[in-house]
């Protein structure tokens, strides 16, 4: 940006209430700040990629784009309404770095804590949230469909072993060692004697924390997810009808009347030029010849 006169410094001259966001890999300054990468580098370079997968096994690719979206866009958002607000108060604009390889950080701060705390090095699929625990894992079921367990605390892990008729697991909550080994093979062919369909009438409405890994297609029609309007049929310019995930925040007062598809290339061409200054001829003109789409 700063090669072709758009930087930051350069816009900052001809409107000091600027806010300017730039979102990178590994952010402006820094060994690494022009280095190129995708998700699954600035995830591995966190630690995180380390620690995704089951004990003893290889390091698992998430199959989603976790340092993009949180650490990128997410983070952005975050930054240009805190420079917004800060610009209320000073009435100065400011550059919002935002580091993609910075913004998936904070993910790791259970992890962090611990390690740094301990000075243990932890290991894959045997922290407390990757696989060490009974409470919190997830099952197979007889129809080769999956469950979460997310007990964590006591009352949770309490009524849990209730409903699978094992009130003297109770007070095993965090249970380690031989134990927890043989108590995780019976768990495993307890799942096994239901479909996850019949789990999901023993468990949903109760404060068990237990539920359903649904997969991809099944998600549109999740009644909760219907609901809440988080998935929400838009009109294309091209393509016509398309579905699309819905606004996540939902407002009081604000609504969203409509949502609408990102706009094909040269949609608002016209539009644009306009706002710059330039007449319906002038516009003619240089589609003619060629200058635009």
């Amino acid at each position: 940006m700063d090669k072709m006169g758009l930087g930051y410094d350069r816009a900052k001259e001809v409107n000091p209430k600027i806010i300017y966001c730039s979102i990178t890999g590994f952010g402006q300054t820094g060994p690494y700040s022009q280095i190129p990468g995708h998700d699954l580098n600035y995830m591995g370079l966190a630690g995180i990629i380390d620690l995704i997968g089951v004990k003893d096994g290889s390091p698992v690719v998430p199959g989603i784009q976790i340092a993009d979206v949180a650490g990128g866009g997410l983070m952005a958002v975050i930054g240009i309404l805190s420079a917004l607000a800060a610009r209320n108060r000073t009435g100065r604009g400011q550059h919002v770095d935002v580091s993609m390889f910075d913004g998936i950080l904070p993910f790791m701060g259970m992890n962090y804590s611990y390690q740094l705390a301990t000075g243990e090095t932890l290991e894959r699929g045997n922290t407390f949230l990757s696989g060490a625990l009974l409470c919190y894992n997830v099952y197979r079921t007889k129809d080769n469909k999956y469950m979460t367990l997310g007990a964590l605390e006591q009352k949770f892990w309490q009524r849990f072993c209730e409903l699978i008729g094992k009130p003297e697991w109770t007070e095993k909550l965090y249970i380690q060692g031989e134990e927890k080994e043989g108590m995780a093979s019976e768990l495993s062919e307890i799942f096994l004697t239901k479909t996850r369909d019949e789990w999901v009438e023993v468990f949903r409405g109760e404060e068990s924390m237990c539920d359903a890994v649904l997969s991809i297609d099944e998600v549109e029609n999740d009644p909760h997810v219907k609901a809440r309007d988080m998935v929400v049929v838009m009109d294309h310019p091209t393509e016509g009808k398309v579905k699309g995930i819905g606004v996540p925040i939902k407002f009081s007062d604000t609504k969203a009347d409509e949502i609408k598809p990102p706009p094909i290339l040269g949609q608002h061409n016209d539009e644009v030029l306009a706002l710059l200054g330039l007449s319906t001829g002038e516009i003619e003109e240089l589609k003619k010849e060629g200058v635009i789409d």
